[in-house]
């Protein structure tokens, strides 16, 4: 089961298609139409674009990718920021 909020992409219909291909192994829970609360993930990506994203130039797609992959490393070395983050 994949709690999903309720952004239009993941009822576009590649999601959808994928979801029937493999309806015996997935399924798709809906949250409320406004829930922050339950979906903590929303509170980590903000900052990330912001501090990783937001008034960034990037000249390659893998300097992006790799800013991109640095934000969550440096949360795992520091419990408290995420649990400060999701609060």
């Amino acid at each position: 089961m994949l709690f999903v909020d309720n952004d239009k992409t993941h009822d576009a219909k590649p999601v959808r298609e994928l979801l029937t291909k493999y309806a015996d192994r997935s399924q798709l829970e809906w949250l409320s139409p406004y829930s922050p609360e339950l979906n903590p993930q929303v509170d980590i990506w903000q900052p990330m674009r912001k501090q990783v994203i937001n008034n960034h130039y990037f000249e390659e797609i893998d300097a992006l990718l790799e800013a991109i992959a640095i934000f969550p490393r440096n949360l795992e070395s520091d419990p408290d920021k995420v649990l400060h983050l999701i609060k």
